[in-house]
């Protein structure tokens, strides 16, 4: 069967940047298809065999400051710095501003270009920013299989497309793309991690692209013919465009470019992870690696969900024009925030947070004035008034609210027991009162988080949605606001 060669044409517009795991798009309304913007993952190498070759100069190892700190939950580090030398993001080679793309519509699909290092000093190839278009609707989410080469030992991939000898496999990986109409493109990132390569200065190497579709209708998006007019440069990278591929290591010798971004650098290149996301949270994620943005310093704020001390640790990769690797780690300890929920019974009030330091206060309009001598976990009032207590567990303080005692010996004025099971749960529970009350559900900063009331004495079944996995507190209310306070652990798995 004679194979169809889609004509539509993309002119760039703009890429947009979204996340670290966000696949990137462009679009322009009056064009027949359109680069679709999706949140897909990047690529996932799975059988990546290069290998850099060994001897090169050593890594000069930076210097990661601080390498260890602690922290109470809530707060923000001390910014993690990496210097002497600095560790920075990937540069950009733009092969898509002003070009227009095409696809050959065939079960594999792929292009052929070369590679040359035009500045002074050596560089390293990280990874690639390619598209992929539907030739057809698709109502399921579909697969398909990429896979870059370079040249063994040739300087251009001219002569050579045909020969699989002449062909060293940096990377192959899946991509999986959801269901979206005909002629509708993906541009996303690959990154090469541990398989780029190094190019001397004024080396040059072959490249080549292929996708393998599979069952799938996604195939590689390339530079249009109209478009394929001659090498492009910047200052560090010449990209000189040469055919397209109709099947693995096979071409018909149509001109047609690569449609896309190379990603490079020239200096000391890296990324961090972190760990331990199952007790700790973060407001941040390491940028893209090849985003182009510095993944330093590290700017982050840890809250500890699991109410005992836990240590985030901060995994720094490093690499060198050369592809040595290097691996640094920074430690933080994020202490828990105590508890500063108090429990009323009578005249006495009890802090619910055990073997911390405690000092009671009196609670006045402007600043609060601390109780000499009253120090225990448990304190009664002298007089009636307000009060609270600063409360101090491995170095992290947190003020209660203020209760207000009213001496009395009646029995009206106690708490009002009950039970709650199981525990821990994921929110649903049972609550066991003697009476009817209202409860409340209140976190480890304090927050009340959820309210509700019992209306039958004995057992009653309770949910509350949408509740994070940590340690929370429940507490019974009486009209006059004495409370008993339980401890809960929510865990959704």
């Amino acid at each position: 069967m004679k194979k169809k060669y889609p004509t539509f044409i993309i002119a760039i517009v703009a890429l947009l940047f979204w996340n670290a795991l966000a696949a990137q798009c462009i679009t322009k309304p009056e064009v027949v298809a359109t680069l679709h913007c999706r949140a897909l993952s990047d690529l996932n190498l799975t059988s990546p065999n290069y290998k850099r070759t060994t001897g090169n100069p050593p890594l000069e190892i930076s210097t990661i400051t601080p390498a260890s700190q602690a922290i109470c939950s809530g707060n923000s580090i001390t910014p993690i710095t990496a210097t002497n030398p600095s560790i920075d993001g990937a540069l950009r080679f733009d092969a898509v501003a002003g070009g227009a793309t095409t696809y050959f519509d065939g079960p594999q699909s792929g292009v052929y270009f070369d590679l040359t290092n035009s500045g002074a000093t050596p560089l390293r190839i990280c990874g690639f920013r390619i598209t992929a278009f539907t030739s057809a609707n698709t109502s399921v989410d579909q697969q398909a299989t990429f896979s870059f080469y370079k040249t063994t030992t040739a300087t251009t991939a001219s002569g050579n497309y045909n020969n699989a000898s002449q062909w060293t496999n940096l990377a192959t990986g899946a991509k999986a793309f959801p269901p979206t109409l005909a002629n509708n493109g993906y541009l996303f990132n690959v990154n090469l991690i541990d398989n780029g390569f190094t190019l001397a200065a004024g080396a040059a190497t072959g490249v080549y692209i292929l996708c393998d579709a599979g069952s799938s209708s996604f195939r590689l998006g390339i530079r249009s013919l109209a478009t394929t007019t001659g090498s492009l440069s910047n200052a560090n990278l010449t990209l000189n465009p040469l055919v397209r591929a109709t099947s693995q290591f096979t071409t018909d010798n149509q001109p047609n470019g690569f449609y896309g971004d190379v990603f490079y650098h020239t200096q000391t290149y890296g990324f961090w992870e972190r760990d331990n996301f199952e007790n700790i949270i973060g407001n941040i994620a390491s940028p893209d690696l090849n985003s182009g943005v510095s993944p330093f310093p590290i700017s982050d704020m840890l809250l500890n969900t699991s109410g005992i001390p836990q240590i985030a640790n901060y995994t720094i990769t490093s690499y060198n024009v050369y592809g040595t690797k290097y691996t640094m780690n920074a430690a933080v300890t994020v202490k828990p925030i105590p508890i500063n929920t108090v429990t009323q019974l009578g005249n006495t009030l009890t802090a619910d947070e055990i073997g911390a330091f405690y000092q009671w206060f009196e609670c006045g309009s402007g600043n609060h004035v601390p109780v000499l001598g009253a120090t225990e976990q448990t304190y009664t009032p002298p007089s009636n008034g307000n009060y609270g207590v600063t409360i101090t567990l491995e170095d992290c303080p947190i003020d209660s609210d203020c209760r207000t005692v009213v001496l009395s010996n009646s029995a009206f004025n106690a708490g009002i027991p009950f039970s709650v099971y199981p525990n821990p749960n994921n929110g649903h529970f049972k609550v066991n009162v003697p009476v009817i009350c209202q409860f409340s559900l209140v976190n480890q900063l304090g927050q009340i988080v959820h309210k509700f009331s019992v209306d039958a004495i004995g057992e009653s079944i309770i949910t509350i949605e949408n509740l994070s996995d940590g340690v929370y507190y429940l507490k019974s209310e009486t009209n006059q606001g004495n409370t008993v306070s339980k401890k809960i652990v929510v865990q959704n798995n």
